[in-house]
């Protein structure tokens, strides 16, 4: 805890959606049940409007009944 895992995948995949030259236009992030809403709204704090305005969507599909 604390060495600042999120915060580097967080600007890695900034990184990445920004830079029309890497070609990259979805990034999906897995992360155990439990950091799942931390992560999420990380991503919503540190990645607001990247895309040209657009805000990143983020889905959780933990909340999903499959069964």
């Amino acid at each position: 805890m604390g060495l600042g895992k999120t915060l580097q995948i967080v600007s890695l995949v900034h990184t990445v959606l920004t830079h029309p030259e890497i070609e990259i236009k979805t990034v999906i992030v897995v992360t155990p049940l439990s950091t799942v809403e931390n992560w999420k709204n990380e991503f919503a704090m540190w990645t607001r409007n990247i895309n040209d305005g657009e805000d990143l969507v983020v889905y959780d599909i933990s909340r999903f009944d499959y069964f």
